[in-house]
């Protein structure tokens, strides 16, 4: 190998390495940048809920009663409720993990209730890298 090449190899090594001692600074600016990106993204296509308390109900066209427990997905965590372009509801979430049990789970609630759910594992805007979004809404004919 020549000279040139070993130095710009040793530079590179360097640069990584002090790249991987500030890691966490790395991780936390790559998710910043991310989380906005993607957020935008999803809000081209859909427009955010407030209307509290997420509930699967509302998929079916049933009201939310503040007195029942809400129907909830498995692994339910930074959940939230939207409308597509179409006018469609959607429910989802963003886990950071979901073990197979919970997805055999989300399938038969699904099922049970006509609905259909989507995983993404790039389209988190939760600690993306961390996170992975979940979409259900009703099942389309």
């Amino acid at each position: 190998m020549s000279s040139r090449f070993m130095a710009q190899h040793l530079k590179m090594n360097n640069a990584l390495r002090r790249a991987h001692e500030k890691r966490d600074d790395i991780d936390f600016a790559y998710r910043e940048i991310a989380s906005k990106i993607r957020k935008e993204e999803w809000e081209r296509f859909y427009t955010k809920c407030e209307w509290g308390i997420p509930d699967l109900r509302r998929l079916l066209g049933e009201d939310f009663d503040p007195e029942e427990t809400p129907i909830i997905a498995p692994g339910h965590d930074h959940a939230s409720m939207w409308i597509d372009k179409e006018g469609d509801l959607v429910y989802c979430y963003q886990p950071y993990k979901m073990g197979f049990r919970a997805q055999q789970e989300l399938v038969a609630l699904c099922d049970k209730l006509g609905l259909e759910a989507t995983i993404d594992s790039e389209a988190s805007w939760y600690l993306p890298g961390r996170t992975f979004l979940v979409v259900i809404r009703k099942r389309r004919k």
